[in-house]
């Protein structure tokens, strides 16, 4: 049984939707990670400079397995090609191993949990 033509375009608009929110969510995540990366190289040189050695990379944790996978490989990817350039530091800091992204998935936490955080 094939579906009517509204319906079929309803349901392709819904899907080319959620690929863009997606797509949207992993560029923000990665962006985001970016400039933790930023901030802990400028607080590793800090720290060195004060006469700490620092020999282990920093470890930033990541809720977007995409966003890590984004940054671990360096390849062109489709959802990559709109972020600017600026923000492929993250790239090169994992590649030198100064950064090393792991995954901290929501399972353990409940929602009341995040929201004592932020004051809600």
């Amino acid at each position: 049984m094939e579906l009517p033509r509204q319906v079929q375009c309803a349901t392709s608009k819904v899907l080319q939707l959620l690929v863009y929110f997606k797509q949207s969510i992993v560029a923000a995540e990665y962006v985001a990670t970016t400039t933790s990366a930023c901030q802990s190289v400028w607080l590793s040189n800090i720290m060195t400079q004060i006469g700490f050695n620092l020999d282990v990379p920093v470890k930033i944790y990541v809720d977007n397995v995409f966003a890590i996978n984004l940054a671990k490989n360096p390849v062109f990817h489709q959802r990559s090609k709109h972020i600017d350039i600026r923000y492929h530091f993250l790239r090169d800091q994992v590649g030198k191993n100064m950064i090393k992204l792991e995954y901290v998935g929501h399972e353990g936490c409940s929602k009341s949990e995040l929201r004592e955080d932020v004051g809600y």
